[in-house]
């Protein structure tokens, strides 16, 4: 099942802001501080692989192949993860450290997150 995204969410000026992931983790259940704490570990993380400017060019991207959200919250999120493919078919292994501060009834739910196909 794809969890809606708001419309808010869907080719914003900054597809990287706090306010933006707010609004894509917010529909797993985050609350803002969850969402936060993970933004910036995930913000992290790109900055020592691709950087940003591959973060928001990928998310740019996805916003022209998906204008309507059709694909949900989860292929933003999955995004988000794109720097490290655990293998699984899923975006993120329960148990990698980059969850380490994740609560974990909101890890166990990211962790079920399909990885999509690349397109």
């Amino acid at each position: 099942m794809t969890s809606p995204i708001p419309a808010a969410a869907i080719d914003a000026e900054t597809p990287t802001s706090r306010a933006v992931f707010r609004l894509i983790a917010g529909s797993f259940g985050a609350t803002n501080r969850e969402c936060d704490t993970l933004r910036q570990d995930l913000l992290a993380k790109w900055d020592r692989s691709e950087g940003a400017p591959e973060l928001v060019h990928r998310l740019d991207a996805l916003d022209r192949s998906d204008p309507d959200g059709s694909r949900g919250a989860e292929a933003r999120l999955a995004v988000w993860f794109s720097f490290d493919d655990p293998g699984t078919g899923f975006i993120v292994a329960a148990d990698d450290p980059m969850l380490a501060r994740t609560p974990d009834e909101l890890r166990d739910r990211l962790a079920a997150v399909p990885r999509p196909e690349r397109d």
